[in-house]
């Protein structure tokens, strides 16, 4: 690769490392290219980049984006998986392709600048997504409230009733006299 085209590949790696939300490092040994393209298929329908890099390559852009902790990483055959937005969708979606093929592996991630080993990226796999921690929140915000508006209905429901039954009583004194 002439030194111009390095250049060019280290300052698009220099701004994927420090514009994404979450990096992942992978191996991808084994893989041929079918299983490739179906991985980089499936990344892509979750707004997920993936792409083969050359570890020299991308440790000089690492470095300069100030993530000098991923260079120890950098060893062997390596690929990137990288989005700007959900920063563990990239780790679900890896997750469940190495449960069927098992073949490729973590090797870390950075996510919003924090560096992972690959056993907490795969314990990431497991979290639940951004929407889904949202909606639980606004879910567990809601029942107490819920619940409030209920009993609020009850004790007004028990109110009219109650009202509701002096005035018939007073109407029924008010004509037995």
């Amino acid at each position: 690769m002439p030194r111009e085209e390095k250049k060019k590949e280290v300052a698009q790696l220099v701004d994927v490392f420090s514009s994404s939300k979450g990096i992942y490092l992978t191996d991808f040994t084994g893989l041929n290219v079918e299983l490739l393209t179906s991985l980089r298929r499936k990344l892509r329908e979750c707004s997920v980049s993936y792409r083969v890099v050359k570890n020299t390559l991308a440790a000089r852009a690492a470095k300069q984006a100030g993530l000098n902790e991923l260079t120890e990483f950098l060893k062997g055959p390596t690929a990137i998986a990288y989005t700007n937005g959900d920063p563990v969708t990239p780790a679900k979606v890896i997750s469940e392709f190495l449960e069927e093929d098992g073949r490729s592996r973590f090797k870390s991630a950075s996510i919003e600048g924090q560096i992972y080993t690959a056993e907490q990226v795969a314990s990431l796999a497991t979290l639940p997504s951004e929407e889904e921690l949202l909606s639980k929140v606004v879910w567990g915000v809601s029942a107490p409230l819920s619940g409030l508006v209920i009993s609020l209905q009850a004790i007004l429901q028990t109110l009219v009733t109650t009202l509701d039954a002096i005035a018939k009583q007073r109407e029924k004194q008010v004509q037995a006299q």
